[in-house]
């Protein structure tokens, strides 16, 4: 009855698990048996004799079960199983809008069959917020968790997770549930890494922008690219040791397609008499300077070094290319106010190279280079900066993914990591992706190939690149740069007056979790004797919860957030790990103010750091 209209929504974003819905056998292994409530019948499983719900009146009884459970940080919620629904549905009707991701995991495709013909799920189903991660191939899994594990506050809450099994599907399938929900602890730490791992790690970007911001100012931006190359070929080639397999057909293809290469390749590129169209960079420190340093002036032409500009200064000036200035996805470029173009651009550089030819319409991107593993000892291409062995990768640690040529290959975590990113990108993107790398990890959803045979199939036809470059680049006309600069010159003054506000409301803040705590702490014996802890609990945490609105303001997100994400994450997922666990004991309500109180003098502090940056932007622009 309700099948189509299910399916509707799901394929809003997850188009390929309509085809293995719509053809589920329908077996007779699981009925529909009534219940007292005509409108929620219950869920048998004739094979194992097994019933999924109370047989009274299932919705009554999940709602009782969620009522005992009382989850405090509803954001995100887990289900072990589809099961028929009623889960899902008590929790969003209980919550509502808080109630912001769901994720569930089945495998069964005959259960969810049945379930989608017989109910309307299709508002929840259809959300943003819906994660479907189903059947028993888990291969997107990581992918699809965390795209919904880094969407709007759900980073705050990855300690508050609440997992609900729908019925007894998860004894049914223990082994397949456990192995799922390792994956949503993987995906959980991709999703906090994205964040960096401490202030001091996003300061760096900021503190670079601030001092490039002459490089935003007087260039054009990849704006201006959108679309340019539609539906012609680009080239990512970074500098994986498989490259030398096919550097040498790069030379077949100058004026039919467009190359975009990640900083490190650049060497590599001249050493055989080649150049990339764009050079992208991203990383903060000096050491990428290293990539230019010792080229020729000539080796800089015809070449577009496309920078975010978190870049160390040094390395702009030791690449002596035009630019093009590339935004990443960050609220500092938002605050900044001149256009630029903001992509949502991975950890790597060659993840940026990618992402560039996506925004200029590229169609097909090939990859060459992207080994993403070992070759062997190998790390890289001869003629890069650093050598083709080096031990640093393997820091964080090695692990063994799949291959493209041989079934498994060894990686380290950091690589791993570009390879999750590259995976998320193309299933995103609506166009074709080729791995020509010929060897290194599997990136799903790439079509692989030998880039001899990507030539011959994609790359055919004449294409002028840099003279449609040169021809949509706007460069900013002095009037324009004197224009921005008194823009942001109001800006920096305004969110010079803004920060005294900020700083007060973490005072207020400190002093309220410092006078609770004093408050409180004679009467902890007595109120837990009483059983009043839990709503002295509740009521501190919401009035402390009030200084924290400031957070939520407009311009606290766009000045202060990309600074103090990391913190912010880290603290409040602290602080609703412990709203979401029990709160019955006096432990529980000291650690919850204590953690309030420090949060709001290290915030405090962390802003106070941010000023100084801000006093010396605008005394560099007012120069």
């Amino acid at each position: 009855m309700f099948l189509e209209k299910n399916l509707k929504a799901i394929a809003k974003r997850y188009p390929h698990y309509v085809p293995q819905i719509r053809d589920a056998a329908i077996t007779g292994r699981y009925g529909l048996v009534p219940t007292s409530n005509r409108e929620a019948p219950n869920l048998m499983d004739k094979r194992q004799n097994v019933i999924y719900y109370n047989n009274v009146d299932p919705l009554y009884a999940i709602k009782t079960e969620l009522d005992k459970r009382d989850f405090q940080a509803p954001y995100i919620s887990m289900y072990i199983g589809f099961g028929l629904g009623y889960d899902a549905f008590i929790y969003q009707k209980t919550f509502g809008t808080q109630a912001q991701i769901f994720i569930f995991f089945e495998s069964d495709w005959e259960v969810l069959k049945l379930t989608l013909t017989n109910f309307d799920y299709s508002a929840i189903l259809g959300s943003e917020g819906c994660c479907l991660c189903l059947g028993t191939d888990m291969s997107y899994f990581y992918t699809y968790l965390y795209t919904a594990l880094t969407m709007g506050q759900a980073t705050q809450h990855l300690k508050a997770i609440n997992m609900i099994e729908a019925g007894s599907v998860y004894t049914t399938n223990n082994a397949h549930y456990a192995k799922c929900l390792d994956i949503l602890r993987q995906a959980s730490v991709g999703a906090l890494s994205l964040y960096g791992n401490a202030p001091d790690d996003s300061l760096w970007g900021i503190h670079n922008t601030f001092i490039n911001i002459d490089e935003i100012i007087n260039h054009p931006g990849i704006k201006d690219l959108k679309d340019a190359f539609k539906n012609k070929p680009g080239v990512v080639v970074s500098t994986g040791p498989s490259l030398m397999k096919n550097i040498h057909l790069l030379e077949e293809i100058k004026g039919k397609a467009v190359i975009s290469a990640p900083d490190a390749s650049m060497k590599v590129l001249r050493k055989h008499g080649l150049k990339a169209h764009f050079i992208t960079c991203l990383e903060r420190p000096e050491l990428p300077a290293e990539h230019f340093r010792g080229l020729a002036d000539e080796d800089f032409t015809d070449t577009y070094f496309a920078a975010c500009p978190v870049v160390h200064e040094e390395t702009y000036k030791a690449n002596k290319s035009e630019r093009v200035v590339v935004y990443r996805d960050f609220a500092t470029f938002k605050w900044i106010g001149i256009d630029r173009g903001q992509l949502n651009i991975g950890p790597s550089a060659g993840n940026m190279a990618y992402k560039i030819l996506e925004y200029m319409g590229c169609n097909p991107i090939i990859l060459i280079g992207q080994d993403l593993a070992y070759e062997g000892e190998l790390t890289h291409a001869e003629g890069m900066t650093f050598g083709t062995k080096q031990e640093s990768q393997a820091v964080h640690g090695v692990l063994d993914v799949p291959g493209n040529y041989v079934p498994m290959i060894r990686t380290t975590r950091i690589w791993d990591m570009f390879r999750r990113y590259y995976e998320k990108d193309v299933m995103e993107y609506k166009g074709k992706v080729i791995n020509a790398t010929e060897g290194g990890a599997r990136i799903l959803g790439t079509e692989v190939m030998s880039f001899r045979e990507a030539i011959d199939k994609h790359i055919k036809k004449p294409l002028d690149v840099l003279g449609t470059i040169r021809k949509r680049l706007k460069v900013p006309t002095e009037e324009q740069r004197q224009k921005d600069r008194m823009v942001f010159i109001k800006k920096v003054e305004e969110a010079l007056c803004y920060t005294q506000h900020i700083k007060e409301e973490f005072t207020a803040g400190a002093d309220k979790s410092n006078e609770l705590f004093n408050q409180y702490l004679p009467q902890l014996d007595e109120l837990e004797a009483s059983g009043e802890i839990r709503k002295t609990f509740n009521d501190c945490y919401s009035t402390l919860n009030q200084y924290n609105s400031v957070m939520g303001e407009p311009q606290f997100y766009l000045i202060y957030m990309h600074y103090l994400q990391s913190y912010v994450i880290k603290s409040r997922n602290d602080i609703n790990g412990i709203i979401s666990g029990p709160r019955d004991t006096k432990n529980i309500l000291v650690q919850m103010l204590h953690m309030h109180y420090e949060f709001f003098i290290a915030t405090n502090k962390l802003v106070e750091v941010m000023e100084q940056e801000l006093l010396a932007l605008d005394a560099h622009l007012k120069k």
